[in-house]
């Protein structure tokens, strides 16, 4: 079983893979799309320095997946905006995002 962590959510262990229902009742909607954002972004940070080792016919196929973590970002950032009060449509703001 994990052990919670110290870091910007402290109540969801950290390094589990995915989250058990006890773990996402401690929390509110809000707090779970931060930590999606969060998810995001460090995948994001994965697949370029997976880039960076890549043999060059792998590229392609890594700057789709990249691409696909940047719409979930720009999504999930749309998401977190409106439970703030300051709703903003970024993937209408990012071009390309599906």
């Amino acid at each position: 079983m994990c052990e919670p962590v110290s870091r910007n959510f402290p109540e969801i262990p950290d390094g589990c893979g995915f989250l058990y229902a006890c773990e996402v009742m401690k929390v509110d909607y809000l707090e779970l799309l931060q930590r999606n954002l969060v998810d995001e972004i460090e995948a994001t940070r994965a697949y370029a320095a997976t880039m960076a080792m890549a043999p060059p016919g792998d590229i392609p196929v890594l700057l789709e997946l990249l691409a696909d973590e940047t719409d979930h970002i720009a999504h999930v950032a749309q998401l977190i905006s409106q439970q703030t009060g300051n709703p903003v449509d970024y993937s209408a703001l990012v071009s390309g995002v599906e």
